[in-house]
């Protein structure tokens, strides 16, 4: 029997962990001879009705006496890097001998490590490095994100996201043709301006407005605001005067979401840094192709599958990329929704569950020896 113990800080949100880690003990549970299951370093509940045995606590008293020693895990998996509760959890974890690993979520890249730089160089040095280094491997999410980790480490295994399919049927009754309903591009995300480079996406249709408005395209904008980025987001639609092209709905979620998903005909993600984004593995499922920056991780996969496009970071970059889908599309749509559907089959949360356990197996294996 497998036992790993999954440690997550879930309490704050819809944001990418919170989903992804759930459903993945969810799989793993399904597996013969493996039991996980989760740790929330948080003092406040956190939901308990979602199939496995959830901890919430900070106490490490009662973490070593009524968690560590009655499910003896045999690895703990760490998701996230910033939290302070790692530091005393993995010193905890050392000292009993439990090999642990890291999956950083995208938190090691560049990108991230830039972002309030004097602060985690200094949390770096102090803590962090030191957890890294200890760590018995770190658990990428894509080869991308591994090629740009600011940290290095010995032993670093590649396990991807997973998806769940909507019904075949479903996925495919997207909308009609171009002449008849118009043209609509979908972003789903956080309205983070430097995460997500919503001014980067709206500077470049501001860029290309006049032949995004000859192909009556309609940019429909989905998602959480942060602080005064709503504020921000529609100021600078207006301040652009692309009102007519970008429409900013909101958070969708469940069957909103999949509703917008069946009515875009092109998915954009314009992150300058991500670990693998779940929207787009949610978009690609519903047979929608998209087009994304390199900092997704995944531009080089969506081209290569024939399933989206890749664009650089840059205003002029995203604006020819825009237009080029949008003729691509016009020509290949058939195609490229059945590509997009193709290579989201290869991302089952089955699948990941299965890779997961067998990186899990050869750490303990490694760690045995």
């Amino acid at each position: 029997m497998l036992r790993v113990l999954h440690v997550a800080d879930l309490g704050f949100g819809l944001g990418g962990i919170s989903q992804v880690v759930p459903r993945m003990i969810q799989e793993q549970n399904k597996l013969h001879g493996v039991e996980t299951q989760l740790l929330v370093p948080s003092a406040s509940k956190y939901r308990t009705n979602l199939g496995f045995i959830c901890h919430s606590t900070t106490n490490l008293e009662t973490i070593e006496k009524t968690i560590v020693n009655t499910f003896k895990p045999d690895l703990a998996v760490f998701h996230g890097l910033y939290i302070k509760e790692y530091i005393k959890l993995s010193q905890l974890f050392d000292r009993l001998s439990i090999p642990y690993a890291i999956v950083p979520h995208g938190g090691f890249s560049r990108v991230v490590q830039g972002k309030g730089r004097l602060k985690k160089t200094v949390a770096n040095h102090l803590f962090f490095r030191k957890f890294i280094s200890k760590a018995s491997a770190i658990l990428f999410l894509t080869e991308g994100e591994r090629q740009n980790s600011f940290f290095h480490h010995d032993k670093a295994f590649i396990v991807p996201n997973g998806i769940d399919l909507p019904d075949q049927l479903c996925s495919i009754a997207s909308k009609g043709s171009l002449n008849d309903e118009g043209f609509t591009m979908t972003f789903i995300g956080k309205i983070d301006f430097y995460y997500k480079g919503i001014d980067k996406l709206l500077e470049a249709v501001s860029l290309v407005r006049s032949d995004l408005r000859d192909r009556r395209v309609t940019i429909e904008v989905c998602g959480n605001a942060v602080a005064d980025s709503e504020k921000r987001l529609l100021s600078l639609i207006k301040k652009l005067d692309i009102n007519d092209l970008v429409v900013f709905k909101g958070p969708v979620y469940n069957k909103e979401k999949s509703h917008q998903y069946l009515n875009t005909d092109i998915f954009v993600l314009t992150s300058r840094s991500e670990g693998m984004p779940t929207v787009i593995l949610e978009a690609l499922s519903y047979a929608v192709p998209c087009l994304v920056t390199t900092g997704t991780n995944m531009s080089d996969l969506l081209t290569r599958s024939g399933a989206g496009w890749g664009c650089d970071f840059s205003v002029e970059s995203i604006a020819d990329y825009l237009l080029v889908a949008v003729e691509d599309y016009k020509k290949n749509k058939h195609v490229l929704k059945r590509n997009a559907r193709a290579l989201a089959e290869q991302f089952t949360w089955e699948h990941s569950a299965r890779e997961s356990v067998k990186v899990y197996q050869a750490i303990v294996k490694r760690r045995q020896r």
